[in-house]
């Protein structure tokens, strides 16, 4: 029965953070993270979410943007765990641009992957990678000034 009510507690949990991400219309669609990378959420898919691609764009500048955006509209903020769903690929949003894919509402496959990773890698290749929204946010001061040099886009 103990386990009963952990599971219940925890689903009520898990439903209290993905409702603001789910929430389409509370969302922005077009959201500019502080790095100035756009993010925009995934329609019919609860807590997915993609950031898109700009020039000399590396990992921490998009765990930055996934970061940024998680921070904003997740209620747990920074301890939001946040995953890799797909690397760099064609954009779901907007097909012409490309695009990495996040979620914090992973699947039993995805989050069995980023439970068997190894290492101190920062990467958006990797299925499964994860971070918190909080240490995904600790490259944004790089990233800003890194985007900021060449102007805002």
């Amino acid at each position: 029965m103990r386990r009963l009510g952990a599971s219940i507690a925890l689903l009520g949990f898990v439903a209290g953070l993905l409702t603001p991400l789910a929430a389409g219309a509370d969302l922005d669609r077009n959201y500019r993270a502080t790095n100035t990378m756009r993010v925009n959420y995934i329609p019919g898919y609860p807590g997915m979410f993609e950031v898109f691609h700009r020039m000399n764009a590396a990992a921490p500048d998009y765990w930055c943007a996934a970061a940024d955006y998680v921070r904003r509209f997740a209620p747990d903020k920074g301890r939001t765990p946040i995953y890799v769903l797909r690397g760099v690929g064609r954009g779901v949003t907007l097909p012409n641009q490309r695009s990495v894919v996040f979620t914090v509402a992973p699947s039993p496959e995805v989050e069995a992957s980023s439970e068997a990773a190894t290492g101190l890698s920062l990467s958006v290749s990797n299925v499964g990678e994860r971070r918190t929204a909080a240490h995904g946010f600790t490259g944004c001061t790089d990233s800003r000034r890194k985007f900021r040099r060449g102007g805002f886009r």
